[in-house]
Order: C-alpha cells, then structure tokens, then sequence
C-alpha cells in the first residue's frame, strides 16, 4: 500500500474472510505448493491465521477503501472449488456449486455489512475448477453476478528462485523487474489494458520479494507514462480486447455489455466472426433468466449443458426464436422488430442493425406482466376445489365453483388485453384460457354425462396446443393458480361470504338446467381472444405476434419449476439447516460453531470432499451412475 501511495497507483486485491476454521492440517514442505499446509491453505501462514483476511485486518481494509483501492471475492476460506489432482491433489475441495456459491457470500455478506461495500469481481483460489455436475468456476461467479477476474502478466514474486539466503531475495527482485522493462523496451504499448498479477505476501519460501520489487516495477511503469488503476476503471475505459474508442460501435457495445452477453470470455468482440444463433439468444435474452433455465436443465441432467442454452430457452419461451434451433448454426435471417434491416450477418452488422430500444420495453413490459399478474392474483382468485375424497358429496358445489371461474374468465381475460400491450395481452389471453380449460376438466368428473360433454367441446385444439401444463415458470404460475387457492379453501366458507355463496349456488342450479350454457359461456371466451388477437393483427406489432395470434403455438423447452421455486430452492442450497441443532449455517459452519482444542479450530471429521461433512439438498446429490 505504501509503494502504490508513492506512484498514485491503485491495486486491486483478492482478499479472504478467514483461514482459522481450517484445521487440523500440518505444513507442507517449504519450496513446495503446500508450504502453508498439506489440506487446506492458511494465511499469512499455518498456526497464524489470526493474522491473516478480512475479519483480523480491519485497519488495512479501511485504508484499502479509503485510498481507493479495489477489493475483490477470492473465497472466504481460501479453498478449492474443484478437486485438483495435480499438484493440489490432496487439498480438501468443495465440489458442488451451492458450496462455492454459499463461501462467496459469506465473504461478499461481509463486506456489505461492515464496510457498505459491494464487491463486483472475484478470482477463485486456484484458478478454474471443474465441480460436479458439469458446472464450473465461471458457472459459480455467474451465479454471484461477478466479472470474473484473470490476469494477464504475472508480476511473479511468488515462485521460490532456488538459491539460498540474500541471493534468493536479489534473485526474486530480479525475476520480477527485468520482465517489466523488457517486454517495454521492445513495445512501450505492451502493458496497456493489461493486468499484472502480483503476490501481496509470502512467497513459497516464506521471502517478500513484493516488498522492494513492486516498487521497482512501478518505478520503470511510471517512466513509460504508465497510469496504474484499479481493475473496475480499467475495465470502463477498455472493456474489450480488440475494440477500443475510436472504433464508430464502441460506445454501444459499451452499453450492451452492461446488461447482455456480448462479449467472449477473453474480453473480445470479434466483431467480423458471423453471429451464430446462440450468440444471437444471448444479446436478446436476460441474463438472470438465461441462468435459471440453465441451471434448472443441468440440475436435472447432472451434466453440463451449452452454455448458451438458457439464452436460447428463453427466446423459444418468448416466442423469438424457433425452438429447434441449435446454437452454433449461422445467422440467415433477424427477429422483426428487433433488428434493422442488414444485408450481412456478421457480429458487428447484428449489432449495428440491433435497436436497443427494444431492450427498454421488453424489460418494461416484464415489470407490467408482473405487476398486473399481482393484481390477478388479489382480484381474480378461482374458488378452492375439493379433494377427490369429498367429491361425490360436494358435487353440485364443484359444479358452481367451476361455473364462477368461467363466468369471471371473459371480463379478466377483457382487463388484461386492456392493461397489457400487443404480444403480451395475446400471451396473457392464451394463459388464462389453458386456466379455463383445466378448471372446466376439473368439472368435468362431476357433472352429469350430458354436461361433460358440452364443456369438453369448448376447448379448442388452439387452446390445447398451445400452452403445455408446467412448460415454463412463467406458464407454471399461471396454470397452478387453482392449486393455490386450494390451500386457502378455508377462508371462503358460507358464513364469511354469504351473498356470494347463493350467487355461485344458483349458477350451479342453472348449469344443471341448462348445460349448454356453461358451453357458450367459455365459447366467449375464445371469441374474446380471437377479437383481440384481430386488433393486435391490425396495428404496427411485429409480425410474430400476428402470427401467434392466428396460428398454433409451437410449445416451448420445458422448466418444470416456477421462478420462485428455483429462487427458493437457490437460498435453501446456500443457507442450509442442520437437522441435529437449531443453528443456520452458510454451508459452512461459523467459527463459533466448530469445537476448539487449545485456541486452534478442530473439524473433527476428516473429509475428503466437504459436501461429505456437509450434506448438499436431495436435488443435487449425484446419480447411482454418476456415483
């Protein structure tokens, strides 16, 4: 800190939470990659932990801050996310994604409560791992909302010379300076937008050769004019490798960058490759959502899937693009709509013809399908079914209840074309009536022969066809609507609702008089969306809506779980409860949590893999096969 204070240089640091809770181990040999320990790591070295992370530094992170220096998640605990058989083979590992997930909160949790810090980029120990499931590091800093964050240059330092005594030092100073000034006698411009990696420490023979080199380094980057920023600034003033300001698409890359997947994984552009399909679905598709369907596939499958296959779900979903598409075939043709007219396919003219207003409604149009399914759901709540066990009692009131689903179905399906704009209202009228069809087969098993067949007759093969039960969260919310309100049956009894309660008899008693009734009723329905779908077919909506508003829906990829019931599942794998104690842990116990033996923590089972100490949830333990 003092030798960056002296060049007004800003540095960014890995940092750690804690290494004391990783015991018992014993010290490698000296030299070697396990000089701080044989299992785990412990920083600034093995049996003085307490001295080392975020929780014992607090001085040093203030300063840090206060001088404008970045910090970044390098693990609370400093272990592997991934087992390494080379050179790390006996290193205990995470394994899972939920475990490495749930260390990097406990460390980006920290920060946030103590020092209102928000931490946006993260190294993991180590370097990339490969974990179970097919995931990966990039897939644990994905889930975090990280950039994940490489070097480019190693500043070196850290590896041992090999000689003995001031000659190993000198020697280490040496092997960190003379790479600095050559690669900059060759190109002055060698070191622009490029990260020097650096060791703020030990070496592996316990020397801090960092203490004179950095100083040097920054000596002969400073004579080359060389400003030193943080890695955040770096990246605002050159996000990308091969694409810089003078280039006419910068700054709308800039932007898109921001907010969509744009850019490989080396930080470049490659603006003249041709856009494949799938990195077509990936500038279209939101990147939480595109995640989520990701992560649901690879969870059931247990392996890893194409990266860009959330993307590619989504925009299936959304009705953008064909669901038998494949995500390395070339671009020939554009949404409409969406895109300018082009002649060529490559990356720069999709991004040149893309118009980035369309991001603004389509993120705006989510807030309202949002809002206005929220206000559904406290206006517009079918009445609870009973089970099946009390069905033949209760059949005439099953019948009014389905009555009273079909007779409000119209005017709500009318609210939502009203409220909801162009695709939306269509896709809003296909949901509510798949609704309206599973309630009048739920009616269906209680009414008389004659009724039954008058109900069935109301569903169309369109309708059938073209929502699927449990396709996607989206449609999960809406289809399990009548399920909700099966666990509040209890809330609409007689006695609360007495004027409601006779208005729903005597529609029973119609529909037993006169079942062609129920028949037109939902017949109206149809003729309601087939009315908005013909005022939506004349206005300026893009071609794909008229086409789903006249022809059957080709259904999506199937995601049999519903928004929040992966956000739930997502905080139930990372905040875990233990079944023998009351206590919550973050996957991994707290400090206080774990037994000590003479001021030193003690696990006192040894694992090989920490999802053996610490059970993972029954949705990601492996298969027999796998196994």
């Amino acid at each position: 800190l003092d030798a960056l204070a002296e060049f007004d240089a800003k540095g960014t640091f890995d940092v750690i939470g804690d290494t004391s809770m990783n015991y018992p181990d014993k010290a490698g040999k000296e030299g070697s990659a396990a000089w701080g320990g044989v299992r785990y790591d412990h920083y600034p070295d093995i049996h003085q932990d307490e001295h080392g992370g975020v929780v014992h530094n607090d001085r040093l992170i203030r300063r840090m801050l206060a001088e404008g220096h970045q910090i970044t998640n390098h693990g609370y605990r400093h272990i592997l996310f991934g087992k390494k058989a080379f050179v790390y083979g006996k290193r205990v590992h995470y394994g899972s994604v939920h475990s490495a997930v749930g260390d990097l909160k406990r460390l980006d949790q920290l920060m946030r409560e103590k020092y209102n810090y928000v931490i946006t980029m993260g190294r993991p120990p180590h370097y990339v791992d490969g974990l179970n499931g097919g995931f990966t590091s990039y897939d644990v800093y994905d889930r975090m909302g990280y950039q994940y964050l490489a070097a480019s240059f190693d500043g070196a330092g850290w590896l041992p010379s090999g000689k003995k005594d001031r000659e190993a030092l000198e020697a280490e100073i040496v092997a960190m300076t003379n790479p600095v000034r050559e690669a900059l006698e060759k190109d002055p411009d060698f070191f622009c937008g490029q990260i020097i990696f650096q060791k703020d420490g030990y070496n592996m023979a316990r020397r801090t050769p960092v203490a004179w080199g950095l100083p040097l380094q920054l000596e002969i980057l400073h004579q080359y004019g060389y400003q030193v920023v943080t890695v955040a600034e770096l990246m605002e003033e050159c996000p990308f490798a091969d694409v810089g300001r003078d280039n006419p698409l910068f700054e709308k890359m800039a932007r898109l960058a921001k907010r969509r997947g744009v850019v490989y994984s080396d930080n470049k552009l490659r603006l003249e490759n041709h856009m494949t399909m799938g990195e077509l679905a990936m500038l279209l598709a939101p990147v939480d959502e595109a995640l989520d369907l990701r992560w649901a596939k690879m969870r059931r499958s247990k392996r890893r899937v194409h990266p860009y296959f959330g993307a590619l779900a989504w925009c299936s979903r959304e009705r953008i693009l064909p669901r038998s598409v494949k995500p390395d075939a070339p671009v020939t043709e554009l949404p409409h709509g969406i895109f300018d007219d082009t002649k060529t396919y490559t990356r720069r003219a999709v991004y040149e013809a893309f118009r980035e207003d369309w991001l603004d409604q389509g993120e705006y149009q989510e807030r309202e399908i949002a809002r206005i399914r929220e206000q559904l759901r406290s206006t517009w709540t079918p009445p609870a079914l009973p089970l099946p066990s009390e069905r033949d009692a209760d059949a005439p009131q099953e019948s009014a209840d389905a009555a009273q689903v079909v007779t409000d179905a119209p005017q709500a399906v009318e609210d939502v074309a009203i409220e909801l704009g162009a695709a939306r209202a269509v896709a809003q009228i296909a949901e509510t009536a798949e609704s309206v069809a599973d309630v009048a087969e739920s009616a269906e098993s209680v009414t008389e022969a004659e009724t039954t067949e008058t109900v069935t007759e109301a569903e169309t093969p369109q309708e059938t066809e073209s929502v699927t039960e449990a396709e996607t969260p989206q449609e999960t919310e809406s289809v399990t609507e009548a399920a909700d309100v099966a666990e509040n049956a209890e809330t609409v009894t007689e006695a609360e609702r007495p004027q409601e309660a006779e208005s729903v008899a005597e529609t029973a008693e119609e529909i037993t008089e006169t079942p062609q009734e129920a028949a037109d009723v939902a017949e109206s329905v149809a003729e309601t969306a087939q009315e908005v779908a013909e005022a939506v077919t004349d206005t300026d909506a893009p071609e794909a809506v008229a086409a789903f508003a006249t022809e059957p829906v080709e259904t999506a990829i199937a995601v049999p779980e519903t928004a929040e019931e992966i956000y739930e599942r997502a905080l139930a794998e990372v905040y875990t409860e233990d079944s023998g104690d009351a206590h919550k842990m973050m996957n991994l116990p707290h400090v206080e949590d774990i037994p000590h033996v003479d001021g030193i923590p003690v696990i006192e089972y040894h694992p090989e893999n920490l999802d053996d100490l610490f059970p993972q949830d029954p949705d990601d333990a492996p298969s027999e096969q796998e196994t």
